[in-house]
Formats: C-alpha cells, sequence, structure tokens
C-alpha cells in the first residue's frame, strides 16, 4: 500500500471511528452480499467523483431514504445504513452498514478491486479502482454480522 494510502487509511478509521456510522437495524431483512456490495458501487463509488454529492438520490433510488437526526439513512426493508461524513482534510467517506447471513470472506470476495485485501491496524484495506480506497470491518451485534464498508477516494 502506498504512504499516500496509509495516511489516508489513518485519517478515514480516526474519522470512522469519531462519526460513527451506525448500525442498520435488526427486525429486517438480511441483505446478500452481492446485492448490498452492488448498493454500495451505485451509492458510493457511482458518486465518489463529485464527494458523494448525488448519493441521498441513488439511495432513495433504492428505497434507502430514512434519514435521521445523526446523518444516517436507512432501509426501511432491509437491513442496510449508509452515511456520509467528512473526512479531516481528505474530503468526504462514503460508509455502508448492513446485516447478511454471508460471511465477511464472501462479503470481500464480492468487492471488486485491483488487490486483495490486506490487513492493516485500521481493518482490511484494498483499491477498489484507481486511487479509490475501502476499508471493510465486520462485527456480530443482536445476534447479527454486521458489514461495514467505507470509502474514500485518493487525494493526498
Amino acid at each position: 500500500m502506498t504512504r499516500g494510502l496509509r495516511n489516508l487509511a489513518a485519517a478515514l478509521i480516526a474519522t470512522a471511528a469519531a462519526c460513527g456510522t451506525g448500525l442498520a437495524e435488526t427486525g429486517k431483512a438480511l441483505v446478500p452480499a452481492e446485492r448490498a456490495v452492488g448498493l454500495f458501487r451505485a451509492v458510493c463509488l457511482g458518486t465518489v467523483e463529485k464527494d458523494f454529492a448525488g448519493a441521498a438520490k441513488v439511495m432513495a433510488k433504492y428505497g434507502i431514504d430514512r434519514k435521521e437526526t445523526s446523518g444516517t439513512i436507512y432501509s426501511e426493508a432491509e437491513d442496510i445504513s449508509f452515511k456520509i461524513f467528512d473526512g479531516p482534510g481528505f474530503g468526504k467517506t462514503c460508509s455502508m452498514a448492513f446485516a447478511s447471513k454471508d460471511k465477511a470472506k464472501a462479503v470481500q470476495a464480492a468487492v471488486p478491486k485491483v488487490a486483495p485485501f490486506q490487513d492493516s491496524a485500521f481493518g482490511l484495506v484494498t483499491v477498489m479502482t484507481k486511487g479509490v480506497l475501502v476499508i471493510y470491518k465486520g462485527t456480530r451485534n443482536g445476534g447479527r454480522m454486521y458489514h461495514n464498508l467505507r470509502m474514500l477516494s485518493d487525494r493526498g
């Protein structure tokens, strides 16, 4: 991983920890890895060039439109949420959390990337396309496995 991407990853994780992403909600349909990654590509990768300015419109197209005061936007039907927030000196971050019966390896395999995920102090990190950093973290909550993907373009 290049030094610029390493610095970017450090800033991204620090911001995510400070802002929180909010988990999606239990009691809703689990989201298959392929669908979730497809939504991540449409919402985050599809709007990264303009600092995710059109992300809310893309989310609404897929029924992800219940906005909370925290800035997290949820789906009413599926256990998935997105949040766009400012990163320290690096522009905006697009974060997606979702619950799935798919294991971490299935989610990671579904992410199109130019390099395999690598262990880092920040979680598993890869580059999705030229200069677009993706960080993966998984956590168990309330009996469900939650997956979190975050995207920030390389501006270093």
